[in-house]
């Protein structure tokens, strides 16, 4: 029943009781008065449902936020003296790379239009926390499962590369460097499609790549992703989850080499390829038995940079809160022999100190070394659940058969034989709020 009506019922029975007891000039003054605080209450009411609607559709109450942060410390255990890797590992105990706090807020712009951004401080080699803006896009809703993303927006190149900062996802302290340090960026400058459909218990999703770019700055050498185009499809239901990625770019790497080091004089000098990618995975996890694997191929046309085999394997046991886990992966370059000869032909011959003096050598036996990448990687480890949101990560891994290679390190120091070997040792406490 409407407030309106028992308004109008209260004036009726008001006004025959008047009739009934009152003279004329009485009556109507008290009809007066009652029409006047019918007015006043509906004038109320009307405020009230305004108050409302503006409450309802406020900005603040269209903005969702969510965090993610993580504290890591980390070891290693090395034969070279100078090593510095590429995620920050020293031979001292100390914050690690694996440390963050990431903001993502969700903004409803309009009815099917969505601005999302995500923002991370993030420690760095030089223990310094920058500030990264890691998404901020327009997200369009266009119906029937389709979405259209432009601005800084998801990569989706691996089956962690949009959530690797929510730690809680998978049961390593980071995804395997061995597959994700050659697509490293999980973010594009460009614009995107996906689109999502139920089969049952199953869910569907595509995600495709129209254009893109990327920068990734790294020790001594910058990597440029152009002209990014592909496409991800995943399917999964509550404990299995299955995805292929298959993508292609135009890859530039920035080298800017000091002299001093190898080389007699600095150099600065531009690597150009077109490479195609493709990545897969596979993921079971039924809170009883966990496994994963994850690959990536990469192609490239002028045999001017790396092409990459690499796998990674990882099973494990739930026992009670806690995850107990063993993995195994590797990272492999199959090109090392064309990339020299092809180095050699695209760049002018360099000048390396030599004892006392200096040499010209060819160019690919100096910059071929550094993109070839081998590497064994034997890793155990635990995740603890300590709350729903907040977990205890604690991981050794054993890396070997470097094949005279850097492996995944970032480094300017020596090569690792094949006799070689460096543990990492990684604590990290990860949340979500």
């Amino acid at each position: 029943m409407s407030k309106r009506f028992l308004r109008s019922s209260l004036f009726l029975v008001t006004v025959f009781s008047l009739l009934a007891n009152a003279d004329d000039a009485s009556l109507q003054q008290q009809i007066d008065a009652l029409n006047q605080k019918v007015a006043d209450l509906e004038a109320q009411a009307s405020v009230e449902k305004n108050g409302s609607i503006f409450r309802d559709n406020t900005f603040l109450n269209r903005i969702q936020f969510n965090g993610f942060a993580s504290f890591g410390i980390s070891k290693t255990q090395d034969p070279r003296s100078d090593a510095a890797y590429h995620y920050g590992q020293t031979g001292e105990v100390s914050v690690s790379p694996n440390t963050w706090l990431g903001l993502r807020i969700n903004t409803q712009l309009y009815r099917t239009g969505e601005l999302v951004a995500q923002f991370v401080v993030k420690n760095d080699v030089k223990d310094s926390f920058p500030i990264h803006t890691e998404w901020l896009f327009l997200r369009q809703n266009l119906g029937h499962g389709f979405n259209a993303n432009i601005g800084r927006i998801r990569f989706p190149a691996h089956i962690d590369s949009e959530l690797i900062y929510v730690g809680k996802v998978y049961p390593t302290v980071t995804p395997s460097a061995e597959i994700y340090s050659e697509l490293s960026m999980n973010h594009l400058d460009g614009a995107s499609a996906d689109h999502s459909l139920s089969l049952g218990s199953w869910l569907l999703g595509s995600k495709l790549i129209l254009w893109g770019q990327a920068d990734d700055p790294r020790s001594g050498h910058t990597v440029r992703l152009k002209e990014v185009q592909g496409i991800a499809v995943s399917l999964e239901n509550d404990v299995l989850a299955m995805r292929l990625g298959v993508f292609t770019s135009k890859k530039i790497i920035d080298i800017d080499e000091p002299a001093g080091q190898i080389l007699s004089k600095g150099m600065n000098a531009q690597l150009a390829d077109r490479l195609d990618y493709i990545t897969s995975a596979l993921r079971y996890d039924d809170q009883r038995f966990y496994l994963s694997a994850e690959g990536i191929v990469t192609h490239t046309r002028n045999d001017r940079l790396s092409e990459v085999r690499s796998w990674s394997l990882i099973g494990g046991l739930y026992a009670g809160p806690a995850l107990l886990y063993i993995g195994h992966a590797r990272q492999h370059t199959s090109n090392e022999k064309d990339l020299a000869a092809s180095l050699s032909q695209y760049l002018q011959p360099v000048e390396v100190l030599v004892g006392g003096g200096t040499m010209l050598v060819p160019a690919g036996q100096i910059f071929a070394p550094f993109f070839n990448r081998q590497q064994r990687n034997i890793h155990l480890g635990a995740k603890f659940d300590i709350t729903s949101k907040v977990v205890f990560k604690a991981q050794v891994q054993y890396l070997y058969d470097f094949d005279d290679t850097r492996g995944i390190f970032e480094t300017r120091a020596a090569s690792l034989s094949s006799s070689d070997n460096v543990y990492l040792y990684d604590l990290a406490i990860q949340a979500v709020f």
